[in-house]
């Protein structure tokens, strides 16, 4: 029977070749990728306005030109039969109109609203000064009442206390007047005892007298 296995070092060397071919793709293609131009952007298309009267030129003006040109070119061709047809008058674009309405729109939607905000505030500071006002003079007036409720008490209580004067001196001086009077009638009563006293006595001493008399004569 044949053995048809490989050795082991073809095999280890059939690896090896494997494994060498992988990296040097690998390497082959990481160069292509990093010396090639990287792929170039979209480019911008811009759209230019052309206003009819820059093109507009002087007849005369062409014709000088035509003719001085023509003298120093030749030229083995013809010229061209038919011109392009240039509009006189370019229709704006419907966006840019568009743009336009907007921010004119804009524009007045913006003024209407400071307009706003300006006669809002305006309002408001006419409201603010009113209630100020109104405030100042309630509060002034409170202020008259309690000066006049004050000045009428004041008055009120010097009224009373006046009264209340009067009234005690009213009464010292009826009370003097009858302390007087008692004194008076005191005294009249003790001059009319001693008066009383005195007279008895004289009475007495006169019928004494009589009495003794009356008893040398006897």
């Amino acid at each position: 029977m044949k053995n048809f296995q490989k050795p082991p070092f073809q095999e280890k060397a059939i690896a090896i070749g494997f494994t060498l071919g992988v990296h040097a793709l690998a390497i082959v293609g990481l160069l292509y990728l990093g010396l090639s131009k990287p792929p170039e952007p979209p480019k911008k298309i811009t759209t230019v306005l052309v206003n009819p009267a820059d093109l507009a030129i002087p007849v005369q003006e062409t014709e000088t030109t035509s003719t001085q040109v023509a003298e120093q070119i030749q030229t083995t061709q013809e010229p061209e039969v038919t011109a392009p047809v240039i509009p006189s008058s370019p229709t704006p674009p419907p966006a840019l109109t568009k743009s336009t309405e907007a921010i004119e729109k804009a524009k007045a939607e913006a003024a209407e609203k400071a307009k706003q905000q300006a006669d809002a505030k305006a309002e408001a500071a006419a409201k603010a000064k009113q209630q100020a006002d109104v405030k100042a003079k309630a509060e002034a007036a409170a202020k008259a009442q309690q000066q006049a409720d004050a000045k009428a008490e004041a008055v009120e209580k010097a009224k009373q206390q006046a009264d209340a004067k009067a009234k005690a001196e009213a009464a010292e001086k009826a009370k003097q007047q009858a302390n007087a009077k008692a004194d008076a009638a005191a005294k009249a009563k003790q001059q009319a005892d001693a008066k009383a006293k005195a007279d008895a006595a004289a009475k007495a001493k006169q019928q004494a007298d009589a009495k003794a008399k009356a008893d040398a004569a006897a």
